[in-house]
């Protein structure tokens, strides 16, 4: 009988271990996802801006009006491929080359942008990006139609949103954004 008892009380230790490392051990490994997933997408959008770079260097001076991330990636000589963002970025919008000064895609390059998802996913890794970049919190844009897409000053790269809220949360646009340089393009 007492060995039928000290069996039953194993189990249930097993069990209840089993139980706390699952809770516990679930947000490390949800944390390191998030940290691979914006480690991956910084990588990314230096790949692009480095073949932008060369792309502009290559075509006389430093403008990125007929480039965009599939033509970069065209022909194999700037990107090998076009790079595959996170899954929480917009389905309808990838990787662009644009000015961030003012969001225009066709004035020239000062950064590379990515639109997220309105989803809890993806506001988890945009407070992930912005630490990876030496932040601790996305900045803020002025108004939905704000293209002022410019990190704030100091950091590597940034996330961006609007909403209603001083922290992003679920349903609010977000972009991640990563300068080409720091003087902002042409």
């Amino acid at each position: 009988m007492s060995n039928l008892i000290i069996t039953i009380m194993s189990i249930a230790l097993v069990a209840v271990a089993a139980l706390v490392g699952v809770w516990y051990g679930g947000s490390v490994f949800e944390d390191a996802q998030n940290k691979s997933e914006a480690n991956a997408a910084a990588s990314q959008a230096q790949q692009i801006a480095s073949a932008a770079l060369l792309y502009g260097v290559q075509q006389g001076g430093y403008s990125f009006d007929s480039a965009t991330v599939t033509s970069l990636a065209s022909n194999g000589v700037y990107l090998d491929s076009t790079p595959i963002p996170p899954s929480q970025a917009t389905q309808s919008n990838k990787w662009t080359l644009m000015n961030l000064t003012n969001g225009s895609t066709t004035t020239g390059l000062s950064g590379v942008e990515l639109d997220l998802d309105t989803t809890s996913s993806a506001i988890e890794l945009c407070n992930t990006f912005v630490q990876l970049g030496g932040g601790t919190s996305p900045k803020k844009l002025q108004s939905s139609g704000d293209t002022d897409r410019t990190p704030t000053p100091g950091r590597a790269f940034d996330c961006l949103f609007w909403g209603s809220g001083t922290t992003p949360a679920t349903g609010d646009q977000t972009y991640l954004v990563y300068p080409v340089s720091s003087s902002g393009g042409e």
